[in-house]
Parts: structure tokens; sequence; C-alpha cells
């Protein structure tokens, strides 16, 4: 049985999938991860002292929401990593990758700089142990169809939505975060473990590159996050419009977000297992 999870931060649920998000890919990747890099996962984790106030780190469900933690807490020395969780590529477009990653402030160089640190024998224990909060963190974000997606609107965060069934407007960016995590697998993560059976009827999922999943992540933003909004949006257009969003819009979704929360897990066990041996 997936079990999710100790506390769940409600400030940090508007950034990145939210805290559940996180916290549930980082236990379905975790329950996939060979002896060997768990081993490694626990040494990271409890040699690594890290100072960063009441951000803890010394789970690997810390780990995945440690990166939100610190930024929501405006810590001076993580400011760096602000940056590192999205990607603007552009909804219209191919877009130039000097531009939305420029001097390699993305998500999908993050990961790479961050596995990199992982396999360094001279990775300081401190360093190392950031580096494992990075990866497990960002590649949950990297599942996020609005991190790697903009229509010159910060990633859906200033197009106005309604959820059904709630009284307080919204974002897209914040529905696609958290009401759509809580609408799919529950507002605790009681339906997590169905994400289990998927990821093991899919074992093709571990394959590909980080690229290669980036552009599957924003080919689904395109096609359902911002495809299939009640108010289609113009490119690159203010988007004055309130979105009301539909059943039929968060039952769509709801199946992209399962799909996109078991890839996540997947793809974390593959590359910490492959980097952790």
């Amino acid at each position: 049985m997936l079990v999710i999870f100790s506390t769940l931060t409600a400030n940090n649920e508007a950034m990145a999938w939210g805290s559940l998000g996180h916290r549930v890919i980082a236990g379905l990747a975790e329950q996939q991860l060979t002896p060997n890099a768990t081993e490694k996962v626990r040494e990271i984790l409890a040699n690594g002292a890290v100072d960063s106030g009441s951000c803890v780190l010394i789970t690997l469900e810390d780990a995945a929401v440690w990166p939100d933690c610190v930024r929501g807490r405006h810590l001076a020395a993580y400011r760096g990593l602000t940056t590192l969780h999205y990607e603007d590529r552009p909804l219209c477009g191919s877009g130039s990758r000097d531009i939305y990653c420029k001097d390699g402030m993305c998500v999908t160089s993050a990961i790479q700089s961050a596995l990199a640190s992982l396999r360094s024998p001279t990775t300081p224990a401190a360093e190392k142990s950031i580096a494992l909060a990075e990866v497990v963190h960002f590649v949950g974000d990297l599942h996020q169809p609005l991190h790697l997606t903009d229509n010159n609107d910060r990633g859906g965060n200033e197009v106005p939505a309604y959820f059904p069934n709630h009284r307080a407007r919204t974002n897209l960016h914040a529905v696609w975060d958290s009401d759509l995590v809580k609408s799919s697998i529950g507002y605790k993560g009681q339906r997590a473990d169905m994400l289990l059976g998927m990821m093991r009827s899919h074992p093709e999922w571990s394959g590909g590159t980080i690229e290669s999943w980036a552009s599957e992540t924003h080919a689904l933003a395109v096609s359902v996050t911002y495809g299939k909004l009640p108010q289609r949006l113009q490119c690159l257009a203010p988007n004055p419009t309130l979105e009301v969003l539909d059943q039929s819009y968060v039952d769509m979704s709801d199946a992209v977000v399962e799909t996109q929360l078991a890839k996540a897990g997947t793809r974390l066990a593959k590359l910490l297992n492959t980097t952790l041996k």
C-alpha cells in the first residue's frame, strides 16, 4: 500500500504539483527503487545536514517538497533555485531553447546538473542532499504541463478560472497544481495506490530521455491543458475571459494528471536507480 504522507504543507500547495502531488511521486518512486539505490538515498539524506530552517530534508518525501519549501520561505541561500522549476516553452510555435532555457536556467538542465552532482564522488555531503532534493522535485515539475508551457501568462497563473463546485476564483496554474490532483487521487492521496497499477502496466514509460519527457509534457499542455479550455485562448494574447471549467474538462484533465503522476514516479525511480548504483 502506498502510504501518503507525513505532513502536507498548505503554504506549498500553490507551487508545482503542490505538496500532495510531489509527495505522491516520491512515494511511487520509492517503491520502485533497487536495494542499492534505497541505501544510497538513505545515506545521502542521513549524512547531508542542510541549514534550511523549518524546511526538513530527512526522507524522500521531504526531498520532494524541499525546493518549494525554501522558495516559499524566501531563504536567500537558495534563491538561485527559483527559475529552475519550469521552462517557458511557447504554447504556439517551437520557440528557442536559448530563450526558454537561457544559461541553462530551466528545469531540464537543472535535472541534468543535479544528477551530475549525485554521480560525482567529490560532491560535498550537504550539496549531494540538495542535489537529491532537486532531482526528486524537478522530475515532478517536468511532468506538470504548465511548467513546460507558457502563453505570455506565467504558465497559466494569469488565466482566471473557476473550478467546478468551488466558490473562490482561482487560476489555471493552481487548478493543475492542486485542484486536479485532489480531484483525481483524493484530497489526501487516498486513491494513489491505483497509480502503482498503472506504472506496472506501462514499463515503457521508463524509456526516453529528459528532453523527450519534457516535449511530451509540453504537447499535453497544447492539446489538453490549454487546448480543451471552454474559452480557447489566442496565442500570446491577453486572456481577460474567466474560464469556467466544466466537468468534462475536469474528467479529461484528471486522466492526464493521473498518468503524469504515474509517469513521473516511474521515471524518477529510473533516474535514481541508474545514478545511485
